[in-house]
């Protein structure tokens, strides 16, 4: 039986002019919408025909005018409007058909990130704003109107626009239209004359608000509830309902949220000019907080309360001071003036620091073993100190970490940032007691694993990325390749996977679906870097650089021989070695300095040696301004802003991994399975041997040894037994831990107390509790 509520207005046929109507799949105060296929063109639309009940002469002449209003609007962002007119004595227009759903059914999934809730809404302002340029003001923005085509939002539905030069009688002063939980106060007060550009910022802003907190600013028992807020409230900031809402994102929603219209964005196009530079970490417009304008207008409210507040604020201000006065109480911790920057001598202090969380992620506090360095190693996006100051009053300082570089490069020396600044990295000692394996379809897993949020990521020769859910023991999703996985990074939401088959893949890391996907000229085989919005990978003999939508790849620098490292970035050049020369350039590919290096080594190549296949991600490391790269039997240290060698170490055998460098004393293994400890100003070399070489079982330390605290964790290899053996060394205790296995071992990844490691076919996670 046909649903009558759903049934087509002409009840005798399903023909509607040269339209076949399919089915209704929407409906509104004054018309539905129907999908319908153009059997002319071929193609399939969405017809929205005026009710019977609603044709009245204003009805129809808004309806026609909103026709009218999105034909004149060419923009990707902005539904197409083919066809309108009027048939059978219904007006009607036709529109593209879109029919993946809504902005407000992707809210209700929960699965966007902060970028992409900003790059969406980007994409929404800028259509807007291509709007306002022709006068025409949408006036009814919501996730309902905004449906998403692809991952593109297309905004539709300008019923009530409000178009420049527009008949007025359509624009009744007193008249409340719109949807209340979006409209600002303007329009809430029916003054459709105050209504212009900067009333659709406010929309904007509350569909943000909306994104981030999971509701819209303003929630109540009725329409004229909500008006009342809308009108006279302020909104509570989003981070009030989630803490760990970046705070410059907050700020940029609340400034669109602003009750005054001359205290909002000025254009839709500033709007989404903050939120790209808030993307690309840079500074906005918006300001620190509104705290003050909000005082101000709670205050207006409450005048005579207001003399018996200001005198007893004074009163508690003075004693306060007195008090103070004789304690001699001065804070130890620091805000400067940037949004969220701790001083870097926090842990130092005196002060009694009992909480520290990482996204929701309680840290227990070890203050010997605990840096700013730790929560990048957590893959987390901000940092909160609770603090418990000597006048036993309590602070929170929150801290956005920002990573320019991509988790997989070795970055365990860098600072939180991730921007080539190091500091010792002083993380937990993880005591291997329990042991879980995931089976990779008894292939080999051939990229060190990554962690973050409590999933791992890693490539594997069966042409897969997999995320891992710890949580469950069960692959959350997995992606397929033409080819195997060369690596896998983490940057920005995003998996970075380079394959076999000459492609750079960008996977969403929430849900596993691909992004974009470039060719590349030849296989990458080591890490890239992200620095602000850009991707830059070595590809052969070229750095490249693409943006991080993936849209714009383009050749920055060239040399003659093959680039054999990762970039590496100290915040002002990006780095790579060839053969027997090392370059400097900026981001966009000017060369700054270009050092030789005699007998520099050069590392096999992945398909020309087998056991060089361990997931070794190449990369020179950047220490107090230095560079060391590895050379033969000596090595190098380069100054990062002149290219002046600054100093070399001679061992006494080849080198085959790169360098771990602390404060003091660096470490590399050789071709013999020895670890060497070199310390940098007596430039004294000690080596530890783990084994002793029998006979042709040759021992090689092939990974980049990673120093934790007074812990060395390294892997050793053995390539005539194909074992390998997983060694934890701690240096005061002088006590070695071994664990054996098959196929040649990774980099470890840390985060808290667990360490993460491949080897062979089996991804290995090990509990230190």
């Amino acid at each position: 039986m046909v649903d009558e509520t759903k049934k087509f207005p002409e009840k005798t046929t399903r023909r509607f002019g040269k339209y076949d109507i399919i089915d209704e799949i929407g409906r509104g105060g004054m018309g539905q919408v129907f999908k319908a296929y153009d059997s002319e063109l071929r193609r399939y639309v969405a017809i929205k025909i005026i009710k019977k009940a609603e044709m009245d002469q204003e009805n129809i002449a808004r309806f026609f005018r909103e026709a009218q209003t999105i034909a004149k609007l060419q923009h990707p962002n902005i539904i197409a409007v083919y066809d309108f007119g009027s048939c059978n004595g219904y007006p009607f227009f036709a529109m593209e058909y879109i029919e993946t759903g809504s902005l407000q059914t992707l809210i209700k999934k929960h699965s966007l990130t902060h970028r992409q809730m900003a790059q969406i809404m980007i994409k929404i302002a800028k259509g807007i704003d291509h709007a306002h340029n022709l006068g025409i003001i949408h006036r009814d923005l919501k996730p309902d109107n905004i449906l998403m085509k692809d991952s593109e939002p297309i905004i539709t539905d300008f019923g009530i626009a409000k178009v420049a030069n527009a008949e007025k009688k359509l624009s009744k002063t007193g008249v409340v239209f719109g949807s209340p939980e979006y409209m600002p106060p303007e329009q809430a007060k029916a003054k459709s004359r105050a209504v212009d550009e900067r009333s659709d910022v406010y929309s904007l802003g509350a569909i943000l608000y909306h994104m981030l907190v999971g509701h819209p600013p303003f929630l109540g028992k009725s329409s004229l509830d909500i008006l009342y807020q809308v009108a006279n409230q302020p909104p509570t900031p989003p981070t009030k309902f989630k803490a760990m809402i970046p705070k410059n994102l907050e700020r940029i929603c609340l400034k669109a949220l602003e009750k005054t219209k001359v205290n909002r964005y000025k254009s839709a196009q500033a709007f989404a000019e903050d939120l790209n530079s808030f993307l690309s970490g840079g500074a906005i417009s918006a300001r620190r907080s509104n705290l003050g304008r909000i005082i101000i207008h709670q205050l207006a409210k409450y005048k005579q309360a207001l003399i018996a507040g200001v005198i007893v604020a004074v009163v508690m201000w003075f004693a306060n001071t007195f008090s103070s006065y004789h304690r001699n109480v001065t804070p130890q911790v620091k805000m400067l003036d940037q949004d969220g920057v701790i001083q870097c001598d926090l842990i130092s202090t005196r002060q009694q620091v009992k909480k520290i969380f990482v996204n929701d992620q309680n840290i227990p506090w070890q203050s010997e073993k605990f840096t700013l360095s730790v929560p990048a190693r957590y893959g987390k996006n901000e940092l909160q100190f609770h603090i418990l100051y000597t006048d036993g009053k309590w602070n929170r300082v929150t801290k956005d970490i920002v990573r320019e570089r991509p988790q997989s490069s070795f970055t365990y020396m860098c600072d939180a940032q991730r921007s080539g600044r190091p500091r010792q990295a002083k993380a937990f000692f993880a005591n291997p007691q329990q042991l879980y394996v995931h089976n990779s379809l008894n292939l080999e897993v051939i990229f060190h694993p990554i962690v973050v949020n409590d999933v791992v990521y890693f490539g594997s020769s069966d042409n897969h990325a997999y995320a891992w859910d710890m949580k469950k023991r069960e692959i959350k999703w997995k992606f397929l390749t033409s080819l195997d996985v060369v690596f896998i990074a983490i940057a920005k939401g995003m998996v970075l996977c380079s394959s076999a088959d000459q492609h750079l893949y960008a996977i969403d890391m929430y849900n596993g679906n691909l992004l974009w996907r470039l060719k590349t000229p030849a296989i990458t085989l080591f890490s890239p870097i992200v620095i602000e919005n850009h991707i830059f990978i070595v590809s052969q003999n070229t750095l490249l650089k693409m943006d991080c939508e993936g849209g714009v790849c383009s050749k920055i620098f060239q040399v003659n021989n093959l680039i054999t490292s990762s970039p590496c970035f100290d915040g002002q050049n990006i780095i790579v070695r060839s053969s027997n020369n090392v370059y400097a350039v900026d981001t966009n590919g000017r060369l700054r300095w270009k050092t030789a290096i005699a007998n520099f080594i050069t590392p096999p190549r992945m398909e020309q040696s087998p056991y060089y296949r361990a997931p070794k991600p190449t990369s020179d490391v950047i220490h107090n301004g230095l560079l060391y790269i590895n050379a033969t039997r000596s090595i190098i240290v380069i100054h990062c802003a002149t290219g002046r060698v600054v100093q070399s170490y001679t061992t006494s055998c080849a080198i085959c991994s790169d360098v771990a460098v602390t404060d003091d004393s660096i470490y590399a293994g050789c071709t013999q399975g020895h670890l060497h400890i070199i310390h940098k100003t007596t430039k004294k070399d000690v080596r530890l041997q783990f084994f002793e070489v029998v006979g042709e079982n040759r021992n090689f330390i092939v990974n980049t040894p990673v120093v934790v605290g007074d812990t060395i964790y390294t892997a050793l290899h053995q390539p005539n037994t194909f074992e390998s053996f997983f060694f934890t060394f701690s240096l005061s205790k002088k006590k070695k831990l071994r664990h054996n296995t098959r196929g040649e071992i990774s980099l470890p990844f840390f985060r808290k107390d667990d360490m993460f490691f491949t080897a062979g076919n089996q991804l290995y996670y090990v509990n230190g509790k």
